[in-house]
């Protein structure tokens, strides 16, 4: 398996993963459709994202769209002092906003140890991987 085809299918069996896990079972297919039909209308893509929140240190590890309140949010997940720090000594945040024309996502700094210790395992995993959140998702989009 070549390293691009590996960065691809990383990338979508943790992508996924984290889109499986989110939703009950009960109603998965209608939120499922719904999450399809208003991706098909975003105005910024995981790549943008990713890019307006990749700053210093700080890496993205995770990236995703949801709904919430019937909206299309992004959300952006990084370790703030990056992959060269051990998940024990960083912090992690999360980026979401409304996903559209100007994606003004609001800042949060987890301090609960259910999103701590997610993070921290995303953290692990991609520290032991060759490239990067954004390459992975350049990988995985269409030319």
């Amino acid at each position: 398996m070549t390293k691009t085809k590996a960065m691809l299918t990383f990338a979508l069996a943790v992508g996924l993963a984290t889109f499986a896990s989110n939703y009950p079972a009960l109603s998965a297919e209608q939120s499922d459709q719904a999450l399809l039909q208003a991706i098909g209308n975003a105005k910024i893509g995981l790549q943008q994202g990713i890019a307006q929140v990749a700053k210093g240190t700080e890496v993205p590890t995770e990236a995703k769209f949801e709904m919430e309140d019937g909206k299309l949010m992004l959300s952006i997940y990084t370790s703030a002092k990056g992959l060269d720090t051990a998940a024990e000594d960083n912090s992690f945040n999360e980026y979401s906003g409304e996903a559209s024309d100007t994606w003004a996502p609001g800042k949060e700094v987890f301090a609960d140890a259910a999103h701590i210790a997610r993070s921290a395992q995303y953290h692990t995993l991609l520290g032991s991987v060759a490239g990067s959140t954004g390459m992975m998702c350049c990988s995985a989009t269409p030319n």
